[in-house]
């Protein structure tokens, strides 16, 4: 029994994968939880924003390598590569958007835990995280706008940035004054593990007959992600190296490019295209969780960045 709540409290990559695959599997549970999407990506992301302290925005000097980092990794070349290997393997125009919100959404907000687990730079990564968010606000509507014209629900584009991006962001601040935050602040990671595993879990369980039902478009995806996540990342993560940069600015580097807001992604898609849409961020999403699952074994912390 001690195990067991050992798995489900303190093991977060144990919940993620459990949540993946009950997801594939079809429980239909995954239906129950619809309507919780979007309130507990706020809930986690705003708590995950609050470990930036906001004295960090007022030094232009720690922002901006941050921000040029997110800019070239993020959306540029891990976006950029996403887009272009959408339109060139396929032809149909709802994948295409699922691909050009999968370039444009903020980097993943697991990306600075992720940054400590693998003994990285966590300053680095909350910062280029937050400035991400921030840069995404105009990124998104524009990049869309561009492919897609006024082919889709603006308003609820807007709405759907309102909610996951900005509100957080507001939130967050807010929350760190309070007491709540303080009570909370031990529990934190285990909230933001359970929000975003009951988020998997249902993105992938109400797609998951999309997923299977159209095996070409799953194909396409699933190559896309392991070139965009796989092989970019390692290519990152060597050439950061030959460039001198550190180990943990390189992991860093390495996690901007590859790592989306998928749960983010996958929602917004899903509300404005449909579930076909929806498919190359949840099959990136799956995907990006055994890169990560690989990354800790392959780089254990020894200890605190």
């Amino acid at each position: 029994m001690a195990k067991l709540k050992s798995l489900l409290s303190d093991q977060h990559n144990f919940i993620l994968v459990a949540a993946i695959l009950l997801g594939l599997l079809g429980n239909p549970l995954s239906q129950l939880f619809k309507s919780w999407i979007i309130p507990l990506l706020v809930l986690a992301m705003t708590i995950s924003l609050t470990r930036l302290e906001t004295k960090h925005f007022y030094n232009l000097k720690s922002i901006i390598i941050p921000s040029l980092l997110v800019l070239l990794f993020n959306f540029i070349v891990l976006g950029g590569v996403n887009i272009s290997l959408g339109h060139l393997l396929s032809d149909d125009t709802l994948l295409r958007a699922g691909f050009v919100v999968l370039a444009t959404v903020p980097p993943s907000m697991t990306i600075p835990p992720f940054s400590y687990n693998l003994g990285s730079n966590v300053t680095l990564a909350y910062l280029g995280t937050t400035f991400g968010y921030l840069a995404s606000i105009v990124i998104l509507p524009v990049s869309l706008f561009m492919f897609f014209g006024h082919g889709y629900d603006n308003q609820g584009l807007f709405i759907l940035i309102g909610q996951i991006i900005v509100l957080p962001l507001v939130l967050s601040r807010f929350y760190r004054k309070t007491l709540l935050y303080k009570k909370t602040q031990a529990s934190g990671s285990k909230i933001i593990n359970w929000c975003l595993a009951i988020v998997i879990f249902s993105l992938i369980g109400i797609n998951r007959d999309t997923l299977f039902a159209f095996p070409e478009y799953s194909g396409v995806s699933l190559l896309v992600a392991f070139i965009t996540i796989f092989l970019l990342g390692e290519l990152i993560y060597r050439m950061s190296l030959a460039l001198k940069y550190e180990h943990s600015e390189a992991i860093v580097f390495m996690l901007f490019g590859t790592m989306k807001k998928w749960a983010g992604a996958s929602a917004i898609t899903y509300m404005l295209f449909g579930p076909i849409a929806a498919i190359p961020p949840i099959t990136a999403m799956i995907v990006g969780f055994i890169f990560y699952f690989w990354l800790s074994i392959r780089f254990v912390r020894k200890e605190s960045p």
